[in-house]
C-alpha cells in the first residue's frame, strides 16, 4: 500500500511541478516581454514595458528545489520499493506532460506571430506547455529516473565493501 501511495504523490507531484514551473515560466517571459498577465486564463491584461521578473525568478528557483529535495530525500531516506515509486510515479507524470507540450499543444511564437496575436493564454493548457518546455523540469525527471539506480549502486557498494571487509582475517601470533 505504501507503494502505490508512494507512486501516487510522485505523479502528483510531477503534474504540480510541471504546472507550477511552468506557470512561472509564463510570468517570467511575459514580464520581460513587457506585459502583465491574467492570473488564470493567461490573456494580457496590461502593457507594462519590459522588466526583470525577480520575483518570479526566485519563486521559480524555489520550486524546482523544493521538487528536488522532496524527490531526493523521499527516494533516499524512503525503502527501495517506495523510493522508487516515488521517482517513477515522478518521472512518468512529468516526461508525459513534457512529451504533451510539444506534441499536443504546439502553440510556439511561430503560430501566434502568423496569427498577429500574442504568444501567451490558453490558461492551464500556457501551463502545461511552458512547463514541459521549461529545462528545470527535464533535469528534475531525469533525476527522478537516476535517483533509484544511484541508490541501488551505493547500497550494492556498501555491501561488497561490508563482505569484502568481513573476509580480512587478523592472525594473532
Amino acid at each position: 500500500m505504501k507503494v502505490f501511495v508512494n507512486a501516487l504523490v510522485g505523479i502528483a507531484l510531477g503534474l504540480v511541478a510541471v504546472l507550477a514551473l511552468g506557470y512561472a515560466d509564463m510570468r517570467i517571459s511575459a514580464s520581460m516581454d513587457g506585459v502583465r498577465l491574467d492570473p488564470v486564463s493567461n490573456e494580457v491584461v496590461w502593457v507594462i514595458g519590459p522588466q526583470v521578473p525577480v520575483w518570479w525568478l526566485l519563486g521559480g528557483a524555489v520550486a524546482g528545489a523544493l521538487v528536488a529535495a522532496t524527490l531526493i530525500l523521499g527516494v533516499l531516506k524512503g525503502t527501495r520499493a517506495a523510493g522508487t515509486a516515488l521517482a517513477i510515479g515522478f518521472g512518468v507524470s512529468a516526461l508525459t506532460l513534457v512529451v504533451v507540450s510539444y506534441t499536443v499543444w504546439p502553440i510556439g511564437v511561430e503560430a501566434f506571430v502568423q496569427d498577429g496575436a500574442i504568444p501567451y493564454g490558453g490558461g492551464w493548457q500556457g501551463w502545461v506547455e511552458h512547463g514541459g518546455r521549461n529545462a528545470a523540469v527535464q533535469l528534475l525527471a531525469a533525476v527522478a529516473v537516476a535517483l533509484p539506480l544511484i541508490k541501488l549502486a551505493v547500497e550494492r557498494s556498501r555491501h561488497s565493501e561490508a563482505a569484502a571487509g568481513s573476509e580480512i582475517v587478523t592472525e594473532v601470533p
